[in-house]
């Protein structure tokens, strides 16, 4: 099986860039493409139908995504509404792929830390507290659509916060709890999923890690400066 993914197009800051990536990379034989979140900058959702074109011209597969950052809370309702994406927030699905059925979930995901000015896009105002504990909720939600789908011959999870630092080498150390988390690590270790793939990191150096059996891939554009290919073995997990 083969995946596809990019997150962080921020459209339209680097829609040029995606665009360029698109037409070096062969997506003949991909079964599934994930948007890890920030595909618009700031909130600008009515540039999706955009991204998503350019994605069309080349790929006729399923298109799944999670809200990052710049796709606020308040807009999910009609983010949802435009075709050809199917967005998971919080929200488990299983499809057939090729005869292969295998299990999504898609999460924004938690960062360790927060402060006034992260609560961008999360609460309709900068309430850190407020922030904390839709985190904390969001936490015990994925643990739960982990526990639930943890029989799952494929089990592939996307968040658009990093679930382990491992993969933000190459940032600002200092910054690490405002990137992503660690206490992902620990479910992954648990749960065991398939692939988790995530974005946010833009400086990450360190983009592919594997925790226990496995991997996770920051599959940020400014950081890979491409369209990631991921193959794995479904018998493998």
């Amino acid at each position: 099986m083969r995946i596809a993914a990019v997150s962080d197009i921020h459209a339209p800051r680097h829609l040029g860039e995606f665009r360029e990536a698109l037409k070096r990379t062969t997506l003949e034989g991909v079964d599934l493409f994930l948007l890890p979140g920030d595909v618009v900058h700031n909130n600008q959702h009515t540039l999706i139908p955009q991204v998503v074109g350019l994605l069309r011209a080349r790929y006729s597969g399923p298109i799944y995504a999670c809200p990052g950052n710049n796709e606020f809370d308040s807009s999910l309702e009609e983010i949802r509404a435009y075709p050809d994406v199917v967005w998971l927030d919080d929200e488990a699905q299983t499809i057939t792929l090729n005869g292969t059925r295998l299990t999504l979930v898609g999460t924004k995901g938690v960062r360790d830390r927060v402060t006034p000015w992260l609560v961008w896009g999360v609460t309709p105002n900068p309430d850190v507290e407020a922030t904390k504990k839709l985190y904390e909720e969001r936490v015990v939600r994925l643990e739960r659509l982990l526990s639930d789908n943890s029989n799952a011959p494929i089990l592939v999870v996307f968040s658009h916060f990093a679930p382990t630092y491992q993969t933000l080498l190459g940032e600002e150390p200092s910054q690490y709890a405002e990137l992503g988390t660690l206490k992902f690590e620990q479910l992954i270790e648990r749960y065991r999923p398939t692939l988790w793939v995530h974005g946010h990191a833009h400086k990450s150096k360190n983009t592919h890690t594997r925790i226990g059996s496995t991997h996770v891939y920051n599959v940020a554009l400014p950081a890979t400066h491409k369209i990631t290919l991921i193959d794995f073995d479904h018998t493998a997990r």
